[in-house]
């Protein structure tokens, strides 16, 4: 694997690795022991905050480098309460010219 990741890193300016989650399995954390950082993922309302610490002493234990972290299926609503904003582009006429149009709705759910 060593061998592999030198010889990528002299043809490609970034490599990404998809592992396992690093507490079911070994593999990512031995895995990232070689690699230059670790972006850890973790899962809005699914993972708890002690399986995220689990996650952070392992991936310290084998001393990776944690760069940072990713909250993945967040609620938009949850963060802006009952508020929402939304943005959407649109193509005019026969210019084919894509042309960003700001569409800002405030709308309140109850």
């Amino acid at each position: 694997m060593k061998m592999l990741l030198e010889e990528l890193k002299e043809k490609y300016d970034m490599i990404l690795f998809d592992s396992p989650p690093v507490i079911a399995v070994t593999d990512a954390a031995v895995l990232s022991t070689l690699l230059d950082g670790v972006v850890l993922v973790a899962s809005s309302g699914s993972t708890s905050r002690e399986a995220l610490d689990r996650a952070i002493t392992l991936l310290e234990n084998v001393k990776s480098h944690l760069i940072g972290g990713v909250l993945n299926k967040i609620k938009v609503e949850s963060v802006y309460g009952s508020y929402h904003y939304y943005y959407y582009y649109h193509y005019y006429g026969g210019t084919k010219q894509k042309r960003k149009k700001r569409t800002e709705e405030l709308v309140k759910t109850t």
